[in-house]
Parts: C-alpha cells; structure tokens; sequence
C-alpha cells in the first residue's frame, strides 16, 4: 500500500491517501466554495449565491450564475517521487429537470507553477431525468501524455449553475456528491 497524503491548497492540510491501484481517492474536500448555508431546494428568498447542505452534500444553483470551485495542490506532496499524473476521474449525482432546472457546467483544470493552464475540460452535462430524480454523471479523461508533478502543479474543479427561470430561491441545478480521482504512474 502506497500511502501518500494529497495537500488542500486553501487549508495545507493533509485530505486523502493513494490507493493501491494508482488511482488517489477523492481529492474533493467539501464544501465548494462560496456557498451558504441551506438544507433545501426551493423557496422565497436566496439564490444569489450557490446553497449547500452539509448533511446531504449537495449544492443547490439560484437565480444569478455562480461557479462552486476547489483547487487542490499537488507539489507539495508529489514533488520529487517521479509520479506522472495521466488522467482523472470525475463523478457526480445532479437534477436538472422540474423545479430545478437550468444551466449546469463543469470544469476541470490542471495548472502548472505559475498558475498557467496545461489542460482545460469543459463538460455540460444532459439535461436530467424526471424531476426529482437524481443522474449520474461521470468522466474518465486519460491524458494523451502524463504530467510529472516538477510540472502539474495543482488541479481545480468548477462547477457553475443558473435556474432558466430567475426565481428567488434554489430554483436551479442540484449537484450532489462531486468526487476528483487522480490516475497515476509512479
């Protein structure tokens, strides 16, 4: 078993360990960030800025397009071992039907040192399945050639959301369980 800790880049702290298939487990440490607190799609008031419920781990998107985002940094637990990181996996559960409907898009974006992009992915995801059900959404991008880690400094994940509608409230696309795993090579 290899155990090596991934660095949250907002904390410094240290969030998962490597598995021993060369796959990390979840980077994403939640909540993503700005959001409020909120325990439900739906009402009167709110929607400004992205909802989030702690105990269910979900975000809930209102009436103004807001980006939920997480960068994790990398060098400061993979510089110097030689690890080529050759692709991710990303995961998700969302609704984007009914009373929570409207734009819904992520981004997934790997940065070098000085803060420049060596890989941008823009992905939107279908509109979902009856309202009130919730669809899987996942990705599994391969590089076509890995990043060592003395280059691939950190890697962020953005989702944005908007309800169609400009109700107030969380009347938008709901995203639960966002999960980032990193494919390595030693």
């Amino acid at each position: 078993l290899c155990l090596i800790g991934i660095a949250n880049a907002q904390q410094g702290s240290v969030i998962n360990t490597v598995t021993d298939n060369n796959v990390t487990s979840n980077l994403i440490t939640s909540p993503l960030s700005p959001t409020v607190n909120a325990t439900a799609p739906g009402g009167y008031s709110g929607g400004s800025t992205t909802g989030y419920n702690a105990s269910t781990n979900t975000y809930y998107f209102g009436y103004t397009q807001q980006t939920v985002q997480q960068t994790v940094a990398l060098d400061k637990v993979f510089s110097g071992t030689g690890i080529r990181v050759y692709g991710y996996e990303f995961s998700m559960l969302y609704q984007n039907s009914g009373l929570s409907k409207g734009t819904l898009g992520l981004t997934i974006t790997a940065r070098d040192a000085a803060g420049f992009t060596l890989q941008a992915d823009n992905y939107t995801p279908d509109k979902g399945v009856a309202a009130g059900e919730w669809s899987a959404y996942s990705v599994l991008r391969p590089y076509t050639s890995p990043y060592g880690t003395d280059r691939m400094q950190s890697i962020s994940v953005s989702i944005t959301g908007k309800d169609d509608r400009y109700w107030a409230g969380y009347y938008g696309p709901q995203v639960r369980d966002p999960t980032l795993r990193l494919q390595f090579v030693a």
